[in-house]
Parts: structure tokens; C-alpha cells; sequence
């Protein structure tokens, strides 16, 4: 049984890497709908929302994307350098977990936002986590 949700029905650790570098790379993609469409689904109050807000989902989305197309690039590569793209990955998943954990702890984060994050942000992690440890 995988330990991320994101692997469920795969068969293989190709497989796996092209789900989690597809499923990393549309998260990366839903930061570019309008910032009133963003702020909803996260539940971040309008009155919040402002430019600043709207950069960094944007500068958050290209990160993800552009780590979701070196996961699916490196999938035929060695091993070695596989482990390499996964573990970074992880580790990046590892620390916008922890930002938000921090940021929860100090101020008020909308409830929806960070259940969002714990969800895709945890599953993507682990997933991660085994594909590296898978090769």
C-alpha cells in the first residue's frame, strides 16, 4: 500500500513520478486563475487579498510547475540523480509544511488554506519520499 494518496492505482515507479510531476505541475498551474478565484478556494478574506498576496501564489505556482517538469524529465535518467530530483522535492514539500505550521502558530491562517496544504503538501512529501526510496 503507497504511503501518499497520490500513488493509489499506480503500478510502477515510473508511474508514480509522472502522477506526482503532473499532479505538482497543475497546483502549479491553479495559482494563475484570478487572485478572487484564489482567495475563495483558500479562504483567504477579500479584505486580505492584495498584490503582494497574488505574486507569491504566482511565484509559488512557477516553482511547482518547474519542479513537477524536472520530476517528469528525470524519470528515464540514473538513479542516483532520480533520488536527487525526489529528495529535493521533498525537502521543499517539507518546508512549505513547516512555514505554514509556523505561520499558524503566530497569526491567523484561514482554516481551508491550511488543511489544503496539510493535504497536498503531506501526501506530495511522502510520495516523494518513497519514490526516492524506491531507487
Amino acid at each position: 500500500m503507497p504511503r501518499s494518496l497520490l500513488f493509489l492505482g499506480t503500478e510502477s515507479t515510473r508511474d508514480r513520478a509522472t502522477r506526482i510531476g503532473v499532479a505538482r505541475i497543475l497546483v502549479g498551474a491553479s495559482m494563475f486563475q484570478p487572485i478572487a478565484v484564489a482567495t475563495h478556494l483558500s479562504g483567504i478574506p477579500d479584505d486580505e487579498s492584495s498584490g503582494s498576496v497574488l505574486f507569491f501564489a504566482r511565484a509559488f505556482g512557477i516553482r511547482n510547475a518547474v519542479l513537477g517538469a524536472w520530476v517528469l524529465a528525470s524519470r528515464d535518467r540514473p538513479k542516483r540523480y532520480q533520488r536527487l530530483v525526489y529528495r529535493v522535492n521533498a525537502a521543499v514539500d517539507a518546508a512549505d509544511l513547516a512555514v505554514m505550521a509556523i505561520s499558524a502558530i503566530g497569526h491567523r491562517v484561514p482554516k481551508r488554506l491550511l488543511a489544503l496544504t496539510a493535504l497536498l503538501g503531506g501526501n506530495a512529501c511522502l510520495g516523494f519520499l518513497e519514490l526516492a526510496s524506491e531507487v
